[in-house]
């Protein structure tokens, strides 16, 4: 029953296996206990040896990618991680204030801009019309009607419930995984200027996309070395594995790079050992 009187009633799921240990919370442990721990300005190099995305971070007047990958890798790190440029030259290794200055202005600052029109802002400009535009109100009506129908799915779906929360918690475990990236000044941006703002949250995303990468094709590698192993309990377990975790790599204040990684043929950094 959906209604009781006048109101509506949520059904709530059985909540049983609450009290028992979550299988896919310690099969997840197990694996990432596998993936070899780093800094994060080594996740960028090796990310950058897989996919050279570096090169595509042109210069503003001449086109060419930056000279200096690390440089630019540490100027990515700082405005990711909010620690600021300044900072990031006392801290780091490979480069000078006025290097990584050079790589934000001539390198990030205009192949970061986002360049996308959401929606909602354009309903936004579309209301602040002065007399009501009716473009605007129809779309308004619209996504009403598309809110109700999908309320009535909820209510009366189990199985879309079920798919939409894991979607969310997917989504609220990506952005835990910001906030443990931009960790510094609180994880707040304090640049006024809506363009140095939009050049820092830019960087968020493609170093978050970076670990993601990272983790995926590590866990694969993982995968399997279990599953030769017969290490896998369920199968399904897999596809509640989410690559969001970073444990195992060191995020904040050890920005130095390694001088030699241990690749191996395939360019992967070796596994940690598998436990008995």
């Amino acid at each position: 029953m959906l209604f009781r009187g006048d109101r509506l009633r949520f059904p709530k799921e059985t909540k049983a296996e609450d009290a028992k240990v979550d299988p896919a919370k310690a099969f997840a442990a197990r694996c990432y206990g596998l993936l070899p721990t780093m800094r994060i300005t080594d996740v960028l190099s090796q990310v950058e040896h897989w996919t050279g995305f570096t090169s595509h971070f042109g210069h503003v007047s001449t086109g060419l990618p930056p000279s200096d990958e690390r440089g630019f890798h540490a100027a990515l790190i700082a405005e990711a991680t909010n620690l600021g440029l300044s900072r990031m030259a006392e801290v780091c290794n490979v480069a000078s204030r006025r290097a990584l200055i050079r790589m934000q202005t001539w390198h990030m600052t205009d192949a970061l801009r986002d360049r996308v029109v959401t929606p909602s802002l354009i309903l936004k400009k579309l209301s602040a019309y002065r007399q009501q535009n009716s473009l605007a109100a129809a779309l308004r009506e619209v996504g009403r009607i598309h809110r109700t129908l999908f309320t009535l799915r909820w209510f009366k779906d189990p199985a879309l419930r079920t798919l939409v929360t894991a979607e969310l918690n997917k989504g609220e475990a990506r952005n835990t995984l910001a906030r443990a990236v931009a960790l510094h000044r609180l994880g707040r941006f304090r640049d006024r200027g809506h363009e140095n703002q939009q050049t820092r949250a830019a960087a968020l995303n493609l170093v978050t996309a970076a670990i993601v990468l990272f983790n995926c094709r590590h866990l694969d590698r993982a995968l399997a070395s279990m599953r030769a192993r017969g290490m896998i309990p369920d199968e399904a377990l897999i596809a509640k594995l989410s690559p969001l975790g970073w444990d195992h790599i060191n995020l904040t204040g050890d920005y130095v790079w390694s001088d030699a990684l241990a690749f191996d043929h395939d360019g992967f950094m070796p596994l940690r050992a598998v436990p008995a």
